[in-house]
Protein backbone atom coordinates (compact mmCIF):
# COMPACT_ATOMS: atom_id res chain seq x y z
CA UNK A 1 0.00 0.00 0.00
CA UNK A 2 1.03 3.54 -0.94
CA UNK A 3 0.55 5.97 1.73
CA UNK A 4 1.08 10.26 2.36
CA UNK A 5 0.92 11.31 5.63
CA UNK A 6 0.44 15.05 6.16
CA UNK A 7 0.82 17.15 9.46
CA UNK A 8 1.73 20.62 10.62
CA UNK A 9 5.36 20.43 11.17
CA UNK A 10 8.19 17.71 10.60
CA UNK A 11 11.10 18.78 12.78
CA UNK A 12 12.48 16.22 14.95
CA UNK A 13 12.46 16.20 18.43
CA UNK A 14 10.36 20.10 18.27
CA UNK A 15 6.47 18.56 17.49
CA UNK A 16 5.18 15.61 19.21
CA UNK A 17 2.74 14.97 16.29
CA UNK A 18 5.42 15.10 13.59
CA UNK A 19 8.18 12.66 15.49
CA UNK A 20 4.71 10.62 16.00
CA UNK A 21 4.16 10.62 11.96
CA UNK A 22 8.09 9.80 11.02
CA UNK A 23 7.86 7.07 13.29
CA UNK A 24 4.60 5.67 11.99
CA UNK A 25 5.94 6.08 8.67
CA UNK A 26 9.10 4.17 8.93
CA UNK A 27 7.42 1.50 10.75
CA UNK A 28 4.52 1.09 7.85
CA UNK A 29 7.93 0.92 5.75
CA UNK A 30 9.23 -1.48 7.63
CA UNK A 31 6.13 -3.53 7.51
CA UNK A 32 6.48 -3.63 3.36
CA UNK A 33 4.60 -0.46 2.67
CA UNK A 34 5.70 2.11 0.58
CA UNK A 35 5.29 5.55 2.47
CA UNK A 36 6.39 9.71 2.28
CA UNK A 37 5.32 12.29 4.51
CA UNK A 38 4.41 16.54 3.78
CA UNK A 39 4.08 19.14 6.54
CA UNK A 40 2.61 21.48 5.46
CA UNK A 41 2.80 24.33 7.51
CA UNK A 42 6.43 23.95 9.18
CA UNK A 43 7.22 27.29 11.49
CA UNK A 44 10.73 25.55 11.84
CA UNK A 45 11.95 26.26 8.24
CA UNK A 46 12.00 29.15 6.33
CA UNK A 47 12.36 27.31 2.54
CA UNK A 48 11.12 24.00 1.37
CA UNK A 49 13.16 21.33 2.55
CA UNK A 50 13.65 18.16 1.07
CA UNK A 51 14.92 15.30 2.83
CA UNK A 52 15.01 11.72 4.46
CA UNK A 53 14.28 10.88 7.85
CA UNK A 54 16.24 7.77 9.31
CA UNK A 55 14.63 5.02 12.09
CA UNK A 56 16.38 1.85 12.50
CA UNK A 57 17.78 2.13 9.67
CA UNK A 58 14.35 2.51 7.92
CA UNK A 59 14.68 6.35 6.08
CA UNK A 60 11.35 7.78 4.91
CA UNK A 61 11.35 10.64 2.32
CA UNK A 62 10.09 14.32 3.84
CA UNK A 63 8.90 17.00 2.17
CA UNK A 64 8.71 20.41 4.26
CA UNK A 65 6.71 23.00 3.60
CA UNK A 66 7.35 26.59 5.81
CA UNK A 67 4.58 28.58 7.03
CA UNK A 68 5.96 31.60 5.31
CA UNK A 69 4.57 30.78 1.94
CA UNK A 70 1.40 31.19 1.10
CA UNK A 71 -0.94 28.40 0.84
CA UNK A 72 -1.24 28.23 -2.50
CA UNK A 73 1.65 27.57 -2.94
CA UNK A 74 2.25 25.07 -0.67
CA UNK A 75 -0.86 23.61 -1.87
CA UNK A 76 0.61 23.32 -5.03
CA UNK A 77 4.21 21.88 -4.89
CA UNK A 78 2.15 19.31 -2.02
CA UNK A 79 -0.13 18.33 -5.04
CA UNK A 80 2.47 17.72 -7.60
CA UNK A 81 4.85 15.70 -4.79
CA UNK A 82 1.71 13.86 -4.08
CA UNK A 83 0.75 12.79 -7.85
CA UNK A 84 4.47 11.98 -8.43
CA UNK A 85 3.94 9.17 -5.70
CA UNK A 86 0.10 8.16 -6.43
CA UNK A 87 -0.69 7.39 -3.04
CA UNK A 88 -3.60 5.20 -2.29
CA UNK A 89 -4.21 7.25 0.86
CA UNK A 90 -3.70 9.92 2.54
CA UNK A 91 -3.43 10.48 6.03
CA UNK A 92 -3.83 14.30 7.42
CA UNK A 93 -2.82 13.76 11.51
CA UNK A 94 -5.24 16.46 12.88
CA UNK A 95 -3.80 19.06 15.52
CA UNK A 96 -6.00 22.12 15.31
CA UNK A 97 -2.86 24.55 16.44
CA UNK A 98 -0.91 22.68 13.56
CA UNK A 99 -2.54 24.67 10.58
CA UNK A 100 -3.98 27.60 12.28
CA UNK A 101 -1.92 30.05 14.91
CA UNK A 102 -5.41 30.64 16.70
CA UNK A 103 -6.30 26.38 16.69
CA UNK A 104 -9.07 27.78 13.70
CA UNK A 105 -8.34 26.56 10.54
CA UNK A 106 -11.95 26.67 8.68
CA UNK A 107 -10.63 26.22 5.14
CA UNK A 108 -8.29 23.34 5.87
CA UNK A 109 -10.99 21.03 4.47
CA UNK A 110 -10.89 22.62 0.94
CA UNK A 111 -7.25 23.46 1.02
CA UNK A 112 -6.70 19.56 1.13
CA UNK A 113 -9.57 19.65 -1.86
CA UNK A 114 -7.40 21.50 -4.10
CA UNK A 115 -4.99 18.30 -3.71
CA UNK A 116 -7.52 17.07 -6.49
CA UNK A 117 -5.95 12.81 -6.14
CA UNK A 118 -7.66 10.17 -6.42
CA UNK A 119 -6.32 8.87 -3.14
CA UNK A 120 -9.07 8.38 -0.07
CA UNK A 121 -8.60 10.56 3.22
CA UNK A 122 -7.81 9.31 6.55
CA UNK A 123 -7.72 11.80 9.22
CA UNK A 124 -6.43 10.84 12.59
CA UNK A 125 -7.65 13.39 15.57
CA UNK A 126 -5.32 13.48 17.80
CA UNK A 127 -7.04 16.83 19.10
CA UNK A 128 -10.65 17.98 18.65
CA UNK A 129 -11.51 20.77 20.78
CA UNK A 130 -10.82 22.33 24.18
CA UNK A 131 -13.33 22.04 26.82
CA UNK A 132 -14.01 18.56 26.64
CA UNK A 133 -12.60 17.21 30.22
CA UNK A 134 -13.04 20.60 31.74
CA UNK A 135 -16.08 22.40 30.66
CA UNK A 136 -17.17 23.67 34.15
CA UNK A 137 -14.32 25.56 34.85
CA UNK A 138 -13.72 27.44 31.86
CA UNK A 139 -14.48 30.99 31.12
CA UNK A 140 -17.19 32.23 28.82
CA UNK A 141 -14.49 33.44 26.47
CA UNK A 142 -13.24 29.59 26.51
CA UNK A 143 -16.59 28.20 25.62
CA UNK A 144 -16.74 30.50 22.67
CA UNK A 145 -13.31 29.82 21.51
CA UNK A 146 -14.22 25.55 22.25
CA UNK A 147 -16.95 26.05 20.30
CA UNK A 148 -15.34 27.26 17.34
CA UNK A 149 -12.71 24.67 17.34
CA UNK A 150 -15.39 22.37 17.46
CA UNK A 151 -17.26 23.99 14.64
CA UNK A 152 -14.13 24.56 12.72
CA UNK A 153 -13.03 20.18 13.10
CA UNK A 154 -17.22 19.45 11.90
CA UNK A 155 -16.45 22.00 9.02
CA UNK A 156 -13.55 20.05 7.55
CA UNK A 157 -15.00 16.73 7.79
CA UNK A 158 -17.65 17.62 5.56
CA UNK A 159 -15.23 18.84 3.08
CA UNK A 160 -13.09 16.57 3.26
CA UNK A 161 -15.06 13.69 3.30
CA UNK A 162 -12.72 10.67 4.85
CA UNK A 163 -13.20 7.01 4.18
CA UNK A 164 -11.55 6.62 7.46
CA UNK A 165 -11.94 8.58 10.73
CA UNK A 166 -9.48 7.54 13.98
CA UNK A 167 -8.62 9.26 17.31
CA UNK A 168 -6.60 7.72 20.14
CA UNK A 169 -9.21 7.84 22.95
CA UNK A 170 -12.64 6.75 23.99
CA UNK A 171 -13.83 10.80 25.12
CA UNK A 172 -13.02 11.62 21.24
CA UNK A 173 -14.56 8.88 19.53
CA UNK A 174 -18.02 10.19 21.83
CA UNK A 175 -17.67 13.14 20.64
CA UNK A 176 -17.31 12.80 17.43
CA UNK A 177 -20.71 9.72 17.27
CA UNK A 178 -22.21 11.60 14.27
CA UNK A 179 -19.35 9.91 12.59
CA UNK A 180 -17.87 6.69 12.81
CA UNK A 181 -14.81 6.60 14.25
CA UNK A 182 -12.26 3.91 15.24
CA UNK A 183 -9.87 3.93 17.81
CA UNK A 184 -6.30 3.66 16.57
CA UNK A 185 -4.08 3.97 19.99
CA UNK A 186 -1.31 6.38 20.85
CA UNK A 187 2.14 4.85 20.95
CA UNK A 188 5.40 6.55 22.77
CA UNK A 189 7.84 8.78 20.63
CA UNK A 190 10.19 7.87 23.60
CA UNK A 191 11.66 4.15 22.26
CA UNK A 192 12.33 2.18 24.31
CA UNK A 193 16.54 1.06 23.78
CA UNK A 194 16.45 -2.11 25.82
CA UNK A 195 19.92 -1.32 27.18
CA UNK A 196 19.57 -2.49 30.82
CA UNK A 197 19.43 0.57 32.79
CA UNK A 198 20.25 -0.32 36.27
CA UNK A 199 18.97 2.24 39.31
CA UNK A 200 22.06 2.34 41.53
CA UNK A 201 20.34 3.48 44.81
CA UNK A 202 17.48 2.26 46.28
CA UNK A 203 15.67 5.00 46.97
CA UNK A 204 12.18 4.99 44.81
CA UNK A 205 12.40 7.18 41.77
CA UNK A 206 9.63 8.90 40.32
CA UNK A 207 9.50 11.04 37.08
CA UNK A 208 7.52 13.51 35.45
CA UNK A 209 8.68 15.32 31.63
CA UNK A 210 6.76 17.42 29.61
CA UNK A 211 4.49 20.50 30.73
CA UNK A 212 2.82 20.69 33.88
CA UNK A 213 -0.65 21.33 34.36
CA UNK A 214 -2.24 24.27 35.84
CA UNK A 215 -4.09 22.24 38.62
CA UNK A 216 -1.58 22.61 41.21
CA UNK A 217 -3.59 20.83 43.77
CA UNK A 218 -4.60 17.76 41.82
CA UNK A 219 -0.48 17.60 41.70
CA UNK A 220 0.18 18.09 44.97
CA UNK A 221 -1.90 15.59 46.01
CA UNK A 222 -0.25 13.03 43.08
CA UNK A 223 3.12 14.33 45.38
CA UNK A 224 1.31 13.50 48.96
CA UNK A 225 0.08 10.09 47.38
CA UNK A 226 3.48 9.19 46.23
CA UNK A 227 5.11 10.46 49.67
CA UNK A 228 2.63 8.61 51.91
CA UNK A 229 2.83 5.65 50.31
CA UNK A 230 6.32 5.43 50.38
CA UNK A 231 6.89 6.22 53.96
CA UNK A 232 4.64 3.21 54.64
CA UNK A 233 7.49 0.83 52.96
CA UNK A 234 10.13 3.35 55.30
CA UNK A 235 11.59 4.76 51.94
CA UNK A 236 12.01 8.24 50.36
CA UNK A 237 11.06 9.46 47.09
CA UNK A 238 13.58 11.27 44.79
CA UNK A 239 11.78 13.21 42.27
CA UNK A 240 13.35 14.06 38.52
CA UNK A 241 11.76 16.42 35.82
CA UNK A 242 12.31 17.06 32.62
CA UNK A 243 11.12 18.50 29.14
CA UNK A 244 10.18 22.43 28.76
CA UNK A 245 8.10 22.08 31.69
CA UNK A 246 5.90 24.98 30.87
CA UNK A 247 4.00 28.13 32.66
CA UNK A 248 3.22 26.27 35.55
CA UNK A 249 7.01 24.51 36.23
CA UNK A 250 8.37 27.01 38.68
CA UNK A 251 5.75 26.40 41.27
CA UNK A 252 4.98 22.98 40.57
CA UNK A 253 8.79 22.30 41.48
CA UNK A 254 8.84 24.64 44.59
CA UNK A 255 5.68 22.46 45.62
CA UNK A 256 7.68 19.03 44.84
CA UNK A 257 10.40 20.21 47.26
CA UNK A 258 8.58 21.41 49.87
CA UNK A 259 6.98 17.29 50.15
CA UNK A 260 10.10 15.64 49.10
CA UNK A 261 12.42 18.08 50.07
CA UNK A 262 14.78 20.47 48.25
CA UNK A 263 17.55 17.76 47.64
CA UNK A 264 15.08 15.31 46.68
CA UNK A 265 14.04 16.95 43.65
CA UNK A 266 15.92 17.51 40.39
CA UNK A 267 15.25 19.42 37.16
CA UNK A 268 17.14 18.08 33.90
CA UNK A 269 15.77 20.35 31.50
CA UNK A 270 15.48 19.29 27.81
CA UNK A 271 17.03 15.84 27.16
CA UNK A 272 17.14 14.36 23.72
CA UNK A 273 15.07 10.64 23.60
CA UNK A 274 18.25 8.59 24.00
CA UNK A 275 18.58 9.95 27.33
CA UNK A 276 14.73 10.18 28.47
CA UNK A 277 14.50 6.43 27.67
CA UNK A 278 17.93 5.63 30.14
CA UNK A 279 16.18 7.67 32.69
CA UNK A 280 12.49 6.38 32.43
CA UNK A 281 14.44 2.42 32.50
CA UNK A 282 16.26 3.68 35.77
CA UNK A 283 12.88 4.94 37.50
CA UNK A 284 10.24 3.49 39.73
CA UNK A 285 7.26 5.21 38.82
CA UNK A 286 5.93 8.21 36.60
CA UNK A 287 3.15 10.98 37.46
CA UNK A 288 1.48 11.72 34.67
CA UNK A 289 -0.18 15.32 34.23
CA UNK A 290 -3.29 13.95 31.93
CA UNK A 291 -6.16 12.53 34.02
CA UNK A 292 -8.66 9.64 33.84
CA UNK A 293 -10.56 11.17 30.73
CA UNK A 294 -7.47 11.83 28.60
CA UNK A 295 -4.08 9.52 29.50
CA UNK A 296 -4.37 7.89 26.18
CA UNK A 297 -3.46 11.19 24.22
CA UNK A 298 -0.59 11.68 26.58
CA UNK A 299 2.60 10.53 24.40
CA UNK A 300 4.46 11.44 27.83
CA UNK A 301 1.94 8.90 29.74
CA UNK A 302 2.67 6.50 26.61
CA UNK A 303 6.29 6.22 27.27
CA UNK A 304 6.00 5.97 30.74
CA UNK A 305 4.04 3.27 30.30
CA UNK A 306 5.87 1.51 27.30
CA UNK A 307 8.86 1.83 29.73
CA UNK A 308 7.29 -0.24 32.23
CA UNK A 309 6.23 2.24 34.64
CA UNK A 310 3.09 2.27 36.91
CA UNK A 311 1.42 5.78 36.28
CA UNK A 312 -0.14 8.04 38.55
CA UNK A 313 -2.81 10.04 37.09
CA UNK A 314 -4.61 13.16 38.11
CA UNK A 315 -8.31 12.72 39.33
CA UNK A 316 -9.58 9.66 40.71
CA UNK A 317 -10.39 6.28 39.34
CA UNK A 318 -13.79 7.19 38.61
CA UNK A 319 -12.78 9.14 35.73
CA UNK A 320 -11.32 6.43 33.93
CA UNK A 321 -11.93 5.99 30.95
CA UNK A 322 -10.60 2.38 28.50
CA UNK A 323 -10.96 1.12 25.50
CA UNK A 324 -11.12 -2.04 23.93
CA UNK A 325 -7.14 -1.53 22.63
CA UNK A 326 -5.02 -0.11 25.92
CA UNK A 327 -2.85 -2.81 25.45
CA UNK A 328 -3.67 -3.61 29.02
CA UNK A 329 -2.36 -0.66 30.51
CA UNK A 330 -5.05 -0.49 32.88
CA UNK A 331 -3.33 -2.55 35.15
CA UNK A 332 -0.23 0.13 35.36
CA UNK A 333 -2.40 3.37 36.19
CA UNK A 334 -2.97 4.66 39.61
CA UNK A 335 -5.30 7.66 41.18
CA UNK A 336 -4.75 9.36 44.53
CA UNK A 337 -7.90 7.74 45.63
CA UNK A 338 -6.07 4.50 45.50
CA UNK A 339 -5.33 2.34 48.65
CA UNK A 340 -2.06 0.94 48.59
CA UNK A 341 0.51 0.03 51.61
CA UNK A 342 3.37 -0.37 49.05
CA UNK A 343 4.12 1.34 45.56
CA UNK A 344 3.29 -0.48 42.83
CA UNK A 345 5.98 -2.79 40.88
CA UNK A 346 7.27 -1.85 37.35
CA UNK A 347 6.60 -4.51 34.43
CA UNK A 348 8.02 -5.59 31.10
CA UNK A 349 8.32 -3.04 28.64
CA UNK A 350 5.70 -2.59 25.59
CA UNK A 351 6.81 -1.41 21.63
CA UNK A 352 3.35 -0.23 20.81
CA UNK A 353 4.65 0.91 17.71
CA UNK A 354 4.62 -2.31 15.63
CA UNK A 355 1.14 -3.21 16.48
CA UNK A 356 0.00 0.34 16.11
CA UNK A 357 0.99 0.17 12.17
CA UNK A 358 -0.63 -3.25 11.54
CA UNK A 359 -3.92 -1.70 13.31
CA UNK A 360 -4.02 1.29 10.97
CA UNK A 361 -3.20 -0.89 7.61
CA UNK A 362 -6.12 -3.46 9.25
CA UNK A 363 -8.43 -0.38 9.29
CA UNK A 364 -7.33 0.72 5.38
CA UNK A 365 -7.86 -2.48 3.99
CA UNK A 366 -11.58 -3.35 6.02
CA UNK A 367 -12.53 -0.12 5.23
CA UNK A 368 -11.09 -0.40 0.88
Amino acid sequence: MKIVFLCGSLEPGKDGVGDYTLLLATELIRQGHAVKTIALNDRHIKTDVYSAWQDKETSVDVLRLPFLQTWDERMLKAKNFINGFNPDVLSLQYVPFSFNDKGLPFNLGSKLNALAHKGKWHIMFHELWGGINNTKTTTLKNRIFYFLQKKCVLRNLNAVKPFLITTSISAYQTHLKKYKVSILPLFSNIRFLNNHQVKESTDIQAVNFGTFSGELDKFKNQLNWLKKVAEKQGEKIIFITFGSGGQFKLPSLDMAKNIFGNENVSDLGLLPAEEISNILSRSDIGISRADGLLWGKSGTTMAMLEHGLPVVLKGTRADLQLSVSDFNYQEHLYFCDDDYNKLPQKTHPVDALPKVAKQLYNLYTIKK
